[in-house]
């Protein structure tokens, strides 16, 4: 598993010193889908004792609980939660516990979920839930289907009116005998139409049509959409269209898709509200009648949603993947005179354009959407979902990421004014080849450059900046983006690319491509090794024969531990993943310092760093200091909170960007010194999360930026390049300065701080203009030799 890995051992004893929360490293592995985590945290595992050892156990168990990779994995994280649960471990909290019980009930253990069930330390949702699969007799055969549905009437619908199940018949299976004896059509008004788009259905479509026309709203036009199934489905939509003289069938002449379906029966809608319902869910019967009454009731409501659950065909709950119940985009509904001549259409793609259309909705008529309280729509979680293999606990499908980060981009041109409105045959951005209605084959790409670009930090801004000028010295490149996360301890990440690469994607400058899309390259280039050294268990679909991975210090660095790499284990998975051989290119150092002589290299390095151009700068006053932590470790980690105590104890304002365990330390060392009465601060040190604000916001402000622990050469000039480039003072170690770089040296953080507070410290001035023009020379000197055979160091 690990060991012909020289890397994970010297991760997991930085980890065991810095006491890292093993639940944070749980939470990185499911968002990244690594094998390389798992294996970690097995290190981890091994590694400790007593309560840290069941701690790593459980993240362990709960990270491979949400995805095992096969049946022994599924089977290992039951028992070691099952077992820690037993013995009512602390380390067992709501969400482990709730995994725990999801996995009993798809286990069908009952008895062991009754024994630990009332030990578990469950939120009161989650209790209810696992209350109701005990319930139901596919899971307990003891129990039955009326106390099912009591216990579901109970705990799900609360005010709303009771379902029931219609006696067994043929082969109809439990979700198909969904029921209500509210009396249906009591209530009217305006006319809503409702649309189900289908393709190739079954009896599936009839419980979901027989469901809208069992709504206690009785005037209703329910368009049912053909997306050209073929003929051997005409019965089928038939006996829909002869349940109710309300029920029209429209026929797509070409598959095109639920959203191209969806255009096409709005077009032809003549209710003045318009909503939709998938074609194998079931909904409740009071859900038009409440959703028409919110937007009555207020005509500034420009949308409503109501929440659903997810049930399978015998209406089990639990699952893995399963958020038990959560305001969905395919219940909205909305006027459609005020809502569909501004916003034009669905984007006409095959996957999430439901969630588009309502996050456009909202940006562009903010606080006007709201969702109805009642659970009101039941949907069938079924094998065949288009959405089901690609979302699970912390982790979605990159294609899914891709979609929303350029969705996310163009909304926040709505926010500033720009038009809603969206054509079917002009694209407002770009969307992933695989959710095309009609997919473009992909071209031989120049250029694949993978990195983790949603990572806001100076070598992910470093390397789009380059890449931009790639593209921008030869529109004719073609270059492509792929997005690997490497190692961090940043459990929260947001859920779209940083802005330099959005901007680029969103302008066509480059494309964004999905890790298992099937594309071809003339090369690969990977900003740093660790990207390499995480890959998720996805299949690659990339190809290409050259793998260039750009490399700025040897495999292990001393003050550096999580930025370890091993050199033969990433030439292995290059290899594997891609099928090419792997190219060292170093960067900002000698190639001797860092490439053993027999691997293969580039014969030119990249420029150490690029400078940006000028930022943005907000007005600020001279007690304004940034502290920027360039390397995550212990003994680094003890300096920055050093230095923030110093700088706040000499009356300056201190801004830090930084991880939550880094927090925790500085602030809990500050709060440590002010009890014993060592400092006294004027300004409580502000201290911001990566997913709260971008490092440019927090630079923007300063009058001074003080590096720690800078890391390696490359990543120091990038960091005293953006201090610059805001028009900041920038002092760096002593120990890390270099002749050249434009910086002012400091000895200790005393020293720093007095020197900060006494008097004006000269800029240090640089021509950057020059500076940019050799650094653009550089680069496509260095793009130009990875075109020529490369040899041995």
């Amino acid at each position: 598993m690990t060991n012909d890995r020289s890397d994970l051992p010297v991760i997991a004893a930085e980890l065991q010193r810095m006491r890292v929360n093993a639940f944070i490293v749980s939470d990185i592995a499911r968002r990244t889908d690594s094998q390389s985590h798992r294996d970690l945290m097995a290190l981890m595992r091994d590694a400790t004792e007593g309560l840290q050892q069941s701690r790593w156990s459980m993240a362990r168990a709960h990270a491979i609980g949400v995805a095992p990779g096969d049946d022994d994995e599924l089977d290992e994280a039951l028992e070691v939660l099952l077992k820690a649960a037993a013995r009512g471990s602390r380390s067992v909290g709501p969400q482990q516990a709730f995994l725990l019980g999801h996995l009993l009930v798809e286990r069908r253990r009952v008895d062991d979920l009754k024994r630990v069930l009332p030990k578990l330390s469950l939120l009161p949702q989650q209790a209810d839930m696992l209350r109701i699969d005990l319930a139901n007799p596919a899971v307990d055969p003891t129990s039955d289907e009326q106390t099912w549905t009591d216990t579901f009437n109970e705990v799900i619908l609360g005010g709303a009116a009771p379902i029931r199940l219609t006696p067994p018949e043929g082969e109809a299976s439990p979700f198909d005998r969904l029921a209500s004896d509210v009396p249906a059509g009591t209530t009217g008004g305006d006319l809503v139409t409702v649309i189900i788009s289908s393709f190739r259905p079954g009896a599936e479509l009839l419980t979901s049509v027989r469901s809208v026309l069992a709504q206690t709203w009785r005037d209703l036009e329910i368009l049912v959409i053909d997306d050209e199934s073929g003929p051997e489905f005409a019965p089928v939509y038939r006996e829909v269209e002869a349940l109710d003289p309300r029920v029209r069938v429209l026929s797509q002449a070409e598959n095109a898709g639920t959203y191209a379906a969806r255009n096409r029966a709005i077009d032809e809608a003549r209710g003045v509200y318009v909503t939709f319902q998938d074609a194998d869910d079931w909904a409740h019967p009071q859900r038009i009648e409440l959703s028409v009454a919110a937007l009555a009731a207020n005509s500034l409501v420009s949308g409503v949603r109501t929440n659903a659950v997810k049930l399978s065909d015998d209406l089990v709950l639990a699952r893995r993947q399963n958020t038990i119940r959560q305001a969905v985009a395919p219940t909205l509904m909305f006027r459609r005179e005020q809502v569909w001549p501004h916003f034009g259409s669905f984007d006409p793609v095959r996957k999430a354009a439901d969630t588009e259309f309502h996050f456009r909705l909202d940006a562009a008529l903010p606080g006007r959407t709201i969702d109805l309280q009642p659970t009101l729509q039941f949907m069938r979680m079924s094998a065949g979902s288009l959405s089901r293999d690609e979302f699970r606990s912390g982790w979605r499908h990159p294609a899914r990421m891709l979609y929303r980060s350029a969705m996310l981009t163009w909304h926040d041109e709505l926010r500033r004014g720009a038009s809603p409105y969206l054509g079917r045959e002009q694209r407002a951005f770009p969307t992933p080849r695989r959710f095309e209605i009609t997919q473009r084959p992909h071209p031989v790409y120049d250029l694949v450059v993978l990195g983790d670009w949603r990572s806001d930090e100076p070598r992910e801004r470093d390397a789009a900046q380059w890449v931009e000028m790639l593209a921008a010295a030869d529109p004719a490149r073609r270059i492509a983006l792929v997005h690997l996360e490497g190692f961090s301890l940043e459990p929260r990440r947001k859920l779209h690319f940083i802005e330099p690469v959005r901007r680029m994607i969103a302008a066509g400058v480059v494309e964004g491509l999905a890790y298992d899309d099937d594309v071809q390259a003339e090369r690969i280039v990977c900003i740093d090794p660790t990207a390499l050294s995480y890959l998720p268990r996805l299949r690659s679909g990339l190809r290409a024969p050259e793998v260039v991975v750009v490399v700025d210090r040897p495999e292990q660095v001393a003050r550096a531990p999580f930025a370890t790499y091993d050199a033969d284990f990433i030439e292995r998975t290059a290899k594997s993943a891609f099928g090419g051989a792997t190219v060292w290119s170093p960067r900002g150092v000698d190639a001797e310092h860092v490439v053993a002589v027999d691997r293969n290299i580039t014969g030119v390095s990249l420029p150490t760093a690029f400078v940006p151009g000028p930022r943005a700068t907000i007005a600020s006053h001279p007690g304004v200091v940034t502290v920027a932590l360039g390397t995550l470790a212990e003994e680094p980690l003890r300096e920055a909170s050093a230095m923030v105590r110093a700088l706040a104890g000499a009356g300056l304002d201190v801004r830090m960007r930084t991880n939550g365990h880094a927090r925790r330390v500085i602030d809990g060392e500050l709060q440590a010194a002010l009890g014993r009465g060592e400092v006294d601060v004027t300004h409580r040190p502000m201290l911001f999360f990566p997913h709260e604000v971008a490092d440019g916001v927090v630079l923007a402000a300063a009058r001074d930026l003080v590096v720690v622990a800078p890391g390696s050469r490359t990543l120091l000039s990038r960091v005293v390049a953006e201090g610059l480039a805001s028009g900041a003072r920038v002092h760096v170690p002593s120990s890390a300065w270099f002749e050249g770089l434009p910086a002012a040296p400091y000895e200790s953080p005393e020293q720093l701080a007095r020197t900060l507070v006494e008097g004006p410290v000269p800029a240090v001035t640089e021509d950057l203009h020059r500076r940019r023009a050799v650094e653009a020379a550089g680069l496509e000197a260095w793009y130009a030799g990875l075109r020529q055979p490369v040899g041995a160091g």
